[in-house]
């Protein structure tokens, strides 16, 4: 069976285009940082100390940042697949229930039950990231090596973006509904 979807029911488009509002909020915030520290560089030319400092500043909330977003765009991605599989079970008058431990695997039940296996190589990506954040809300200390960077969120976000992708793709819709 393939995911089902009535044609007044979005289905995977909306987290889909949502994981892209999110991307470009995230791209607008840090521009909008790079265009501040600019400013106030402009303000106080002839301060090397503050100049110093700002480019450390800047660095360290753009940095902070993308912890967030990745956390975020992992627990929204976990939040969406909750329900966007629980609609298509119903649907499909399936019983469906993702339990939030292991969270991937149960993903991974649900594209095979859904026919939609062809998903699967983007959940391992999203798996990576699991994995990451646990380590990064759990493990003792702050190391930086825990630390995600642009690729490391560019990668984890490309890789949900596809995965909706592929769900759009496979998506059945019921005219009668």
């Amino acid at each position: 069976m393939r995911p089902k979807r009535a044609y007044s029911e979005s289905g995977a488009l909306v987290p889909r285009v949502q994981a892209e509002h999110r991307r470009d909020a995230v791209q607008y915030a840090i521009a909008s940082i790079h265009e501040a520290v600019a400013q106030a560089d402009e303000v106080f030319p002839e301060d090397e100390l503050f100049s110093q400092l700002s480019v450390q500043h800047r660095e360290w909330v753009v940095e902070t940042l993308y912890q967030g977003a990745y956390l975020r765009e992992y627990h929204l991605w976990e939040k969406e697949c909750k329900e966007y599989f629980s609609s298509m079970a119903k649907r499909n008058y399936v019983d469906l229930n993702l339990k939030s431990n292991g969270f991937p695997s149960e993903v991974e039940r649900a594209l095979v039950l859904f026919s939609a296996a062809s998903v699967l190589p983007e959940v391992q990506y999203i798996r990576e990231m699991n994995a990451r954040v646990r380590i990064m809300k759990h493990a003792p200390g702050v190391l930086t090596e825990h630390f995600v960077t642009t690729t490391d969120y560019g990668t984890a976000h490309a890789a949900i973006v596809r995965f909706w992708e592929a769900l759009m793709a496979l998506e059945e819709v019921d005219y009668t509904k």
